[in-house]
């Protein structure tokens, strides 16, 4: 699955901007997720290891010295049936909107 998302405007970071936060897990099984994270220069993660035909919800948090920003709006996407290949399915909804809050 493959997250996009824009960078945070540096006049919306609270503190040194360390990177970014992908958190991830099945529907099904609220009792856990998992937490990818990427650099300050990154704006897209590929994240592997999903089970096939499987809904999954996803968010991303920019994070800095003074700990986690606002973390966006859930975004679900289910992987595809079979052998998984990278999929774009929500390639264009991360594009959250940072502000001061």
């Amino acid at each position: 699955m493959q997250l996009d998302w824009r960078p945070v405007p540096p006049e919306c970071t609270n503190g040194e901007l360390l990177g970014y936060k992908a958190i991830y897990s099945d529907v099904n099984d609220t009792s856990s997720s998992n937490t990818t994270v990427a650099s300050t220069e990154q704006t897209r993660l590929k994240i592997g290891g999903l089970r096939p035909n499987t809904n999954y919800s996803f968010q991303i948090l920019a994070f800095t010295v003074k700990g986690d920003g606002a973390i966006s709006t859930n975004y679900f996407a289910k992987t595809l049936k079979g052998k998984l290949k990278f999929t774009s399915v929500i390639r264009e909804l991360f594009y959250t909107n940072f502000s001061k809050r």
